[in-house]
């Protein structure tokens, strides 16, 4: 649950969380109306643990209890809108299966870059240099 506890961690306490990395588990929950919190995220289309495409309200099953509701497009969406980003990412194709899309020109200066793994589980890695892609992002964050 680290990933989705970052998540709500920079949603309830966002005086105290400079930028969130969550792989395999990116939130967005109501209510959260934090803006300038930086995202990096990577997210695989195959995750039979947090569904990518998030799961129908009622059913438990899927959502665990009503805890992953919203779907991975949904959250990445709110995160981004809640930064003031533009709406249309800068795309860049790595490989057949991993798509970086990089939500930028945001108000409050914090991106969001989602690494879409097209047929992705939920393991770490979700691509070959996860570890080093997140603590570039986080190194490059200014301090608060």
């Amino acid at each position: 649950g680290g990933a989705r506890t970052s998540s709500r961690f920079a949603c309830a306490l966002p005086n105290r969380i400079r930028a969130i990395a969550p792989v395999a588990g990116l939130r967005h929950d109501a209510p959260c109306d934090v803006t300038g919190i930086p995202v990096l995220t990577f997210h695989g289309t195959a995750d039979g643990t947090n569904f990518y495409g998030g799961c129908n309200e009622g059913d438990t099953a899927c959502s665990r209890n009503g805890a992953w509701v919203e779907g991975v497009e949904a959250a990445v969406n709110d995160w981004r809108v809640a930064n003031g980003c533009s709406a249309q990412a800068r795309v860049d194709a790595l490989s057949d299966k991993v798509e970086r899309r990089t939500f930028e020109g945001c108000s409050t200066g914090a991106d969001v870059v989602f690494y879409h793994v097209v047929g992705g589980t939920h393991v770490w890695p979700l691509v070959s240099n996860t570890t080093e892609l997140v603590r570039d992002f986080f190194l490059a964050q200014p301090p608060r």
